[in-house]
């Protein structure tokens, strides 16, 4: 195929409780990632991302390397089934370690070992500091900075942007009671906003972190990079790496610096990349690309249907299957989940909502099965619940318009999308 394809490598807070147990079951190539790492950190943690409860998988030290180890296992399952080598490959905060493997860079068994020293550094620094991450959605950037830096300057907070995720969506790291005044100070300023607390995480891409940072360089700078032949994006400068004293210099400032990821979406675009590949645990990062306005196809490993049309994507066939329908669902369903809750007052119906929701993903779980065939009836159905869900929650007519114009390029039924869009400005 002719089109330019970056990879995306999702880091902490994509788990889920099971993730990988499939693959792992079914797949050579993914079990062969989780055995060897078993092997390299001498601990079972095939088990614990597979079959463990999400209050184990939830652990700093079994989190970051069980999402790195799943995201590897993941890419070399695509290669299999595709054969691909993408045209740019990047990671969000953990995730740039498996872009460096990905990219065959940096070895999987050093990038491991530089994982779990970092794992052990969160782990430290959260309990030394009482420290963690706030994801704060529907509010600019600067304003999110500004209030940081008045607690800082005012009170001598450490509180700070941790990620630049998109145009309304960023994280706030820092000490927990000092991020605690920094979200009531947002949500006094910005009713709208919605903030996240995560509750276990650690104060990654913060000041917190710094004191560490020459830990992780020193095992760094004794890994063995090999030459670097593809393009990977560093976190810190939403640039290519061009030496591998580049790569030590990023990995490190990382740690304590904020992930510039809404910057690394617009470089690699302008690069002419149209096709982007989500390669690990769970939707996270495609849901980040639905809300970033950054043009292109997106897709997740994650998701058996995305899975299935990657895959024909690359093989020899004329085309992927017609499966454009389903695609519909799928997308709306996932634009659902992402929309931000506009409405100032409770929505009279949204029990109604809800239940047109879980139709919807019966419809899609049904057609993933193979026990039905996804036509346009259901389609337009979805297309009625996602329609409901803006209603709902008020979103903007611009947002609207947004949402399913991308539904349309995503799916390919551009045509049905534009006639909802007609509808709904009626």
């Amino acid at each position: 195929m002719n089109e330019k394809i970056a990879v995306m490598f999702p880091g902490s807070g994509s788990q889920y409780k099971g993730m990988m147990k499939k693959l792992y079951d079914t797949e050579n190539c993914v079990k062969e990632v989780f055995d060897q790492a078993d092997e390299i950190l001498k601990m079972d943690l095939r088990k614990i991302i597979t079959e463990g409860s999400i209050i184990k998988l939830n652990k700093i030290k079994s989190m970051l390397p069980g999402i790195f180890v799943s995201n590897v296992a993941m890419y070399r399952l695509f290669q299999q089934e595709t054969g691909c080598t993408p045209d740019c490959f990047m990671g969000h905060s953990l995730g740039e370690y498996a872009a460096l493997v990905a990219a065959e860079i940096l070895p999987f068994e050093e990038a491991l070992k530089a994982v779990w020293l970092r794992s052990c550094i969160a782990k430290e620094v959260q309990e030394k500091t009482d420290g963690g991450m706030t994801i704060c959605k529907g509010i600019e950037p600067c304003k999110v900075e500004e209030i940081c830096k008045q607690l800082r300057d005012e009170e001598g907070f450490c509180v700070s942007i941790g990620c630049f995720n998109t145009k309304n969506q960023v994280t706030i790291v820092g000490k927990d009671e000092e991020r605690q005044v920094a979200e009531r100070a947002i949500r006094i300023i910005y009713q709208d906003a919605q903030i996240i607390s995560l509750i276990g995480s650690a104060p990654y891409h913060s000041v917190l972190m710094k004191e560490k940072a020459g830990e992780l360089k020193e095992l760094l700078k004794g890994c063995n990079f090999n030459p670097i032949r593809n393009t990977v994006i560093a976190n810190v400068t939403a640039r290519p790496y061009e030496t591998t004293e580049e790569i030590v210099e990023g990995l490190t400032k990382q740690l304590y610096q904020p992930v510039q990821w809404e910057q690394s979406l617009a470089y690699v675009s302008d690069l002419g990349v149209t096709r982007y590949l989500e390669i690990g645990p769970l939707n996270v990062l495609k849901n980040i690309f639905l809300d970033s306005g950054v043009v292109g196809k997106v897709f997740t490993y994650d998701e058996l249907f995305d899975r299935d049309y990657i895959r024909r994507m690359f093989t020899k066939e004329e085309k992927p299957t017609d499966h454009s329908y389903q695609k519909v669902v799928a997308e709306c369903l996932s634009h659902s989940r992402s929309l931000r809750n506009y409405r100032k007052a409770a929505f009279a119906g949204m029990e109604l909502v809800k239940k047109q929701y879980q139709d919807t993903v019966q419809i899609l779980k049904q057609s993933e099965q193979g026990l039905l065939a996804v036509e346009e009836e259901q389609a337009r159905q979805a297309l009625k619940m996602l329609a409901a869900m803006f209603q709902a929650k008020d979103t903007p007519m611009k947002e609207r318009n947004e949402r399913l114009i991308q539904v349309g390029k995503n799916s390919g039924e551009t045509e049905l999308c534009m006639e909802w869009m007609e509808m709904e400005q009626t």
